[in-house]
């Protein structure tokens, strides 16, 4: 399933983290100028206890592929405009919001 995390603030570190850990095809789609020259990043959290998980995660600052899964976690005040970024999704494509 390929999986596509809008945002990587830390709700979407979390998220991101936690599916890419558990064998997910996660990619996180951030703003243009958060992508720059990379192509991944190494997201670090914080687990329950302390312990700190990372994963190395494919990044994008626009969609290449049609994901089977969009999970928006960006904050409230921005939801209008991601949403727009995922405007010419198909209908079929569920998309989740979690944002605090």
């Amino acid at each position: 399933m390929n999986i596509i995390i809008v945002g990587a603030g830390a709700i979407g570190s979390v998220v991101t983290v936690a599916l890419a850990r558990a064998g997910a095809d996660v990619t996180a789609l951030l703003r243009p100028d958060a992508v720059a020259e990379s192509t991944s990043l190494r997201m670090q959290v914080a687990a329950l206890g302390g312990a700190q998980q990372w994963a190395i995660v494919p990044i994008a600052a626009t969609l290449s592929e049609e994901p089977d899964l969009v999970i928006l976690c960006v904050p409230a005040h921005t939801l209008a405009d991601a949403c727009m970024v995922l405007a010419h999704l198909p209908a079929h494509i569920p998309v989740v919001a979690l944002h605090g």
